[in-house]
């Protein structure tokens, strides 16, 4: 996005086949990525004007804006965003991701005040898809 003079210049549009029962539907969605590089300081250019300004162009022109950010208890670049966003979906690794630091996470977000949105548990192994119903159909 450096050098682009407006949000929407730097946005990139994905197309999707989406199935709907048993027909097949195009579908977009829009991509607005950070880079190749990381800033020297990301903390800072998560709480500038600039991101402020792509969150209110987002919240504007879509009914859903995604912000993927680092593991809260990892780093803490993610806490400014907790104050502009209308809460956080936590995404685990089945087998991988511990209930303490779920636990640690929870309390992180509560103490942020970040509505908790839901959870998504993901890498789960084959032998369990069938017990979370994810059977497979083909």
């Amino acid at each position: 996005m450096i050098g682009a003079t407006d949000v929407s210049v730097a946005i990139q549009t994905v197309a999707l086949a989406v199935t709907s029962g048993e027909k097949l539907e195009p579908r977009t969605f829009d991509v607005l990525v950070a880079g190749a590089t990381t800033p020297p300081n990301p903390a800072e250019l998560i709480a500038s004007k600039a991101m402020t300004s792509v969150l209110q162009h987002g919240t504007e022109h879509y009914d859903f804006v995604v912000v993927d950010t680092p593991p809260v208890n990892a780093v803490s670049d993610a806490f400014p965003l907790l104050r502009q966003v209308n809460g956080a979906i936590v995404v685990g690794r089945i087998g991988k991701d511990r209930r303490d630091i779920a636990k640690q996470t929870s309390e992180a977000l509560r103490g942020a005040n970040a509505p908790l949105l839901g959870i998504v548990a993901n890498c789960v192994p084959r032998r369990l898809q069938t017990y979370y119903g994810y059977e497979d159909r083909s």
